[in-house]
């Protein structure tokens, strides 16, 4: 299910982050089709709150995801829910995770990137 009348509740700045990260859907709303090693996205942008992505698929906003993404200051792991999630012009989806969960020796990596 594609969110497409969420507003955007931002609590942080956000930084371009031209990399990518590694996710897997968790919990109830993990579908069939999702891949059991995970999947690769592009990663558009990166705050200390949480993460935008360009997915292949719809994702259901609320959803439990876990995601590993590949920053200059090295891989940073986190446990997030979908904010949203919202149709882009090339058939592609724009995806918002607010983090939940960041591992301890990650969160510096992070505050080193975007700050805290």
């Amino acid at each position: 299910m594609v969110d497409e009348s969420a507003r955007e509740r931002r609590h942080s700045g956000r930084f371009s982050a031209a990399s990518f990260l590694w996710y897997k859907i968790i919990g109830e709303e993990a579908q069939e089709g999702d891949a059991e090693d995970g999947n690769l996205a592009a990663c558009l942008d990166l705050s200390s709150s949480g993460v935008g992505f360009q997915s292949t698929r719809a994702m259901p906003a609320g959803a439990w995801i876990f995601l590993v993404v590949a920053t200059r200051g090295g891989e940073l792991a986190a446990v997030g829910k979908i904010a949203h999630c919202r149709a882009m012009n090339d058939g592609q989806f724009r995806v918002g995770v607010r983090f939940e969960i960041i591992a301890p020796t990650h969160r510096p990596i992070l505050e080193r990137l975007v700050g805290p």
